[in-house]
């Protein structure tokens, strides 16, 4: 994969769905209502998306592609992408790790050292996000995927819910909904 860091968030989702190959693409972002509450908007097929011209209406989303693609804050994690989300410590990790950044740093080192290239990504607020790519998950099917995303990411401690497809992730380079700032790559 490239090096997002100097990409905008809609050239990172390009690089998914085209250099990748990952045409089950979703995307979203986020908001405040008129009372201050965050909402979320309904997930949007980035293949449909790229259907329109930047400044066609797009009916069923009641907007024009451009101003959708401006906002978008969130993407589906890839069929071929692991996602370590660390975020917090177990009472039982606190033993091996002082923090959430020791902990990331592990979790980093240990995936290079048994033949990965992970990158590590920080979205400002407290959440860093280890990310690998294994192409050869694209040859099983999904309940398989999934069960192998799942064990891996039990055994390294993180969080078991991004093992699936169907959950959103803090898009490369788009500001984070809480901190405000880009989720930029750091290692």
């Amino acid at each position: 994969m490239r090096n997002p860091t100097y990409e905008t968030p809609q050239q990172f989702l390009w690089t998914c769905y085209n250099d990748l190959g990952y045409s089950d693409l979703k995307t979203c972002y986020n908001y405040h209502d008129a009372t201050g509450e965050l909402r979320w908007s309904h997930w949007y097929c980035y293949a449909k998306l790229l259907e329109y011209e930047d400044n066609e209406w797009i009916k069923e989303y009641n907007s024009k592609k451009e101003y959708i693609m401006q906002k978008l804050t969130h993407r589906n994690i890839l069929d071929i992408e692991i996602i370590f989300d660390i975020d917090e410590l177990e009472i039982s990790q606190l033993v091996f790790h002082n923090n959430i950044k020791q902990k990331s740093d592990w979790v980093f080192n240990k995936l290079k050292q048994v033949g990965y290239s992970p990158e590590m990504w920080f979205t400002g607020n407290k959440s860093y996000h280890i990310k690998i790519l294994i192409p050869e998950l694209r040859k099983y099917g999904a309940y398989s995927r999934t069960l192998f995303k799942r064990k891996m990411l039990e055994w390294y401690g993180a969080d078991t819910q991004k093992g699936g497809n169907n959950c959103m992730i803090a898009l490369e380079g788009a500001k984070h909904y809480r901190s405000g700032k880009p989720k930029e790559l750091i290692k």
